[in-house]
């Protein structure tokens, strides 16, 4: 009756019940079902073997605990919880209570097998020892009635969970902020030696950590670039090209609204920043706002007329709002910079189409 399968759990951390619990419970319940006249009616001489008032009080007592299965919640008072805590033995007792109708209704049956309820008679009380027997051994039942979590525990629990998740994630950011990023006998190798020197003499050096963060996204190590970045932004935090890295790193990680926070920040420091303006309207286009997205690749065309970026992102944004000439005349000035740009042309021609 042992089962080691692993056995799901509600989001307090309690023991969820697996399908053979669900049918002992509605399997119980059974006699309600019986007692009512249509079911009589279509079930025949079968029903008056369980049709008996005397069966209600054990599926009175399954209601109950139906109830309290689902308010098996952290806020859950004394009362649910004594219900709760004792319901493999209420279920038990049921079981036990079903099967003693059972016999005292008809022991006559029992008692003569050639009587035309022993068949049906010993099959009910054969389902009834083996529910009493699963109650009994099942490990499962016994994980689904145990105590579950007041509400100040829930929250303990809360705590202690973000403290070791934040702990983790810590343990993780200072590996890769230690992991090596270039390989043995190389130049680079060289360059970031030096660079870990300064932080070695001045941990406090946002230059060097910045430059870390760039030699990584270089060897196309992001989560270790993204790593470094927030460490050289930890030590200067208003440093608009560390803020326009953060928001372009974290947007390749599709962390958009962290991006366009990054972004925001970096334009306000840096009202004229090219790059800044660029990567802030890929994180807002990645963050479904294209209004603002427009406007930001406007600033940069502002501050410079030939990024090409900027005017093709821009023709492909007005395209899809089917601004049909303002998006021709964006990729007009792609083409106007660098003839020939094939995605400019690709786009230029579906429209024209």
């Amino acid at each position: 009756m042992k089962s080691s399968a692993l056995q799901p759990v509600n989001r307090f951390g309690c023991a969820e019940p697996n399908l053979l619990l669900w049918l002992v419970c509605f399997y119980g319940l059974s006699h309600i079902l019986f007692l009512m006249p249509v079911i009589r009616q279509m079930v025949g001489t079968w029903s008056e073997v369980v049709a008996n008032p005397r069966y209600l009080l054990g599926d009175a007592v399954i209601i109950v605990l139906l109830y309290t299965w689902f308010n098996r919640i952290p806020e859950a008072g004394k009362a649910f919880r004594t219900i709760w805590r004792f319901g493999r033995q209420l279920l038990i007792a049921v079981y036990l209570w079903s099967a003693a109708c059972l016999v005292w209704l008809n022991h006559g049956a029992l008692l003569n097998t050639d009587h035309r309820y022993f068949g049906p008679v010993g099959l009910l009380l054969i389902i009834d020892f083996l529910a009493i027997a699963y109650l009994i051994l099942s490990s499962q039942v016994k994980a689904v009635f145990a105590e579950f979590p007041a509400a100040d525990q829930v929250e303990r629990q809360r705590d202690a969970n973000a403290e070791l998740a934040s702990a983790k994630r810590q343990m993780l950011e200072e590996a890769k902020i230690t992991a090596p990023i270039a390989a043995d006998n190389t130049a680079v190798a060289e360059q970031e030696a030096r660079l870990r020197a300064l932080i070695t003499q001045d941990p406090n050096n946002a230059l060097a950590w910045f430059e870390l963060g760039v030699m990584a996204y270089g060897a196309l190590k992001k989560d270790q670039a993204l790593v470094l970045m927030r460490k050289a932004h930890s030590y200067d935090a208003q440093n608009p090209i560390i803020l326009r890295s953060l928001c372009e790193l974290t947007r390749q990680h599709a962390r958009v609204a962290e991006a366009v926070r990054y972004g925001q920040e970096a334009v306000a420091l840096a009202p004229n920043d090219e790059i800044a303006h660029l990567n802030l309207a890929l994180a807002l286009t990645d963050y479904k706002d294209p209004d603002k997205a427009l406007t930001h690749y406007h600033r940069v065309i502002h501050v410079n007329p030939h990024n090409v970026q900027a005017w093709l992102n821009l023709g492909v944004l007005l395209a899809e709002q089917n601004r049909k000439q303002d998006a021709l005349a964006a990729l007009d000035a792609v083409l106007l910079i660098e003839p020939g740009q094939p995605q400019a042309k690709a786009i230029k021609n579906r429209l024209q189409s």
